[in-house]
């Protein structure tokens, strides 16, 4: 799932926060919203999802209700917590 995100970017999976910040700002100048709506629009989804990971799990969770494919969202979500892309101790804090 998350591949997609870092194949949109150019990016290689567990790179940086500094160097997904860097290449998002890269391609926005490459690709400015006024003149490349629906890039732009992917760019901006991709970083908004890669950047702060720990906001997307409600949205997957929604999605297990409607997607077959929910041990795939499960094995993404666990590789990114064994690649700390998500901090484990975050997670213990949603549960509270």
């Amino acid at each position: 799932m998350y591949d997609v995100h870092y194949h949109t970017l150019g990016l290689v999976p567990g790179c940086s926060e500094e160097v997904l910040r860097k290449r998002y700002l890269e391609l926005v100048q490459q690709f400015p919203p006024e003149s490349y709506p629906e890039k732009f629009s992917k760019i901006h989804e991709a970083y908004e999802q890669l950047r702060d990971p720990l906001e997307t799990i409600p949205k997957l969770l929604i999605s297990l209700q409607h997607d077959d494919s929910m041990g795939q969202i499960i094995e993404v979500f666990l590789t990114d917590i064994r690649s700390e892309r998500l901090p484990t101790s975050a997670l213990f804090k949603m549960g509270e």
